[in-house]
Order: structure tokens, then C-alpha cells, then sequence
């Protein structure tokens, strides 16, 4: 899965906040897993992407097998 942040690149047509970002990263891993509970998440963030990897990690229900930011 790689993350288009809200407000920029491509989905700049809203305004980015922190927490709409987390939230839209947790909802968008959420609905990737659909169909395959199996498969481990790993979170990858860079800068400002390891900020936010973060904040979803700490948003339940979202888990990861593995992160690194």
C-alpha cells in the first residue's frame, strides 16, 4: 500500500490535518487487509510519514506485525 497523504501530491483537494491523515492511513491499511486477515502489516514511514505511521499505530484497532519509522 503506498499512501497518497490528504493536501498532498495527488489528493490535494482537502486540507491536511495530522490527525485526518492517521486516521485516512488506519482506514486505508483497515480496508487493504479486507479478505486477507493473514497477511502482517508492516508500517514503513519516513519524516512526516513515520509521524503518522505512528499516530495510527497508537489508534485502535489498527496493529502492525512490524513498524519502522
Amino acid at each position: 500500500l503506498c499512501f497518497d497523504l490528504d493536501g498532498h501530491g495527488a489528493a490535494s483537494t482537502s486540507r491536511f490535518t495530522p490527525e485526518g491523515a492517521a486516521g485516512a492511513l488506519a482506514a486505508a491499511a483497515e480496508q487493504a487487509a479486507e479478505g486477507r486477515p493473514a497477511l502482517p502489516l508492516h508500517v514503513v514511514g519516513h519524516s512526516l510519514g513515520g509521524a503518522l505511521a505512528l499516530a495510527a499505530l497508537a489508534t485502535p484497532p489498527f496493529a502492525a506485525a512490524r513498524s519502522a519509522v
